[in-house]
């Protein structure tokens, strides 16, 4: 993930297949789940108090993140390349139902993901 300026916020989120974001009533927060640039999480009415991430991706203009989908265990994850820092998340299916859909949210016309295919299989 590449964005032009560290100050604005990108975010890697999954979301059911059934919900439409160009639908008016979507709202990222409220039907996803995931992570922010800001280390911030996308994580609809879930307390964690216990998700302390620090300085993982805040102010940086490049990542590269492994990321996990793995919907036996209903959760995701990712492994941040730079900082060998891993965050993982339960993912309540009443609030985000299979099938999932990943979505990345960009701010600026250069901000940019490339997705690379991995032959590691967990």
């Amino acid at each position: 993930m590449n964005k032009k300026d560290p100050e604005y916020i990108m975010s890697f989120n999954i979301i059911s297949k059934s919900i439409s974001i160009l639908n008016k009533k979507f709202h990222i927060v409220k039907s996803s789940y995931g992570w922010y640039t800001d280390d911030g999480i996308c994580c609809y009415d879930v307390d964690m108090p216990s998700y302390k991430l620090g300085h993982d991706m805040d102010g940086e203009t490049t990542f590269e993140i492994e990321l996990l989908i793995d919907c036996d265990n209903r959760k995701i994850s990712y492994f941040n390349e730079r900082t060998k820092n891993r965050r993982e998340m339960n993912v309540d299916i009443a609030i985000c139902p299979f099938p999932w859909q990943l979505v990345f949210n960009l701010y600026d016309v250069e901000d940019s993901v490339r997705l690379l295919s991995s032959i590691k299989l967990i």
